[in-house]
């Protein structure tokens, strides 16, 4: 799995990501934004059969629906978030970091 970003000079974050590597972004404590998985239980997340609790310990979270070095093309996302402000975070980390924390403790 793959993430990165840049922050441009007029305030801009533009980043990309596949697979279950994520990128976050906070405000002081706050989490702004984070970049979602592609992963199995983001999709049953999305559809409404899972909470972020459940899909945290699902026995199939580490199933990915996109990543790199595979036959097909990789699916990634990416995407451009405006207004960032001076003191703003943006943190890549994989699942080897993220499974084990809350946002919060983040």
């Amino acid at each position: 799995t793959v993430a990165g970003f840049v922050v441009t000079s007029d305030r801009c974050a533009h980043w990309i990501h596949s697979g279950d590597s994520r990128i976050y972004w906070f405000r002081g404590a706050r989490l702004v934004q984070r970049t979602m998985d592609h992963s199995y239980v983001q999709r049953l997340v999305d559809e409404g059969q899972l909470s972020e609790a459940e899909a945290s310990t699902h026995p199939q979270s580490n199933l990915l629906t996109a990543c790199l070095g595979t036959a097909q093309d990789p699916t990634s996302t990416s995407e451009r978030f405006e207004g960032m402000e001076v003191g703003d975070t943006l943190m890549c980390c994989s699942d080897g970091l993220w499974h084990y924390f809350t946002a919060q403790e983040l």
